[in-house]
């Protein structure tokens, strides 16, 4: 919990939440995704010309997920860092 309400502190004050003028990311809540037990995961679901990326990544930290905002909201390639899935 702690790492979403940093994430979206930090999503508002860079103006990169989707409310925001200029931003597009949407930050939501979910239900285990089958790497509970390596700590906060994060999953990535973007719209590209080839069509739905889609990127999951475990024991996810702040700095890990701020890179990620960044790079869903630039349309720059997902990090491979703490990357499990789907292949």
């Amino acid at each position: 919990m702690l790492l979403y309400k940093a994430l979206w502190k930090h999503l508002e004050s860079a103006s990169l939440a989707y409310y925001k003028t200029g931003g597009s990311i949407r930050l939501s809540e979910s239900g285990c995704l089958g790497s509970c037990s390596y700590g906060p995961s994060l999953c990535v679901y973007r719209q590209t010309q080839e069509g739905l990326e889609e990127g999951w990544f475990a024991a996810v930290d702040f700095p890990q997920a701020a890179r990620l905002a960044q790079a869903v909201h630039d349309g720059a390639a997902l990090p491979d860092e703490g990357k499990y899935g789907p292949e």
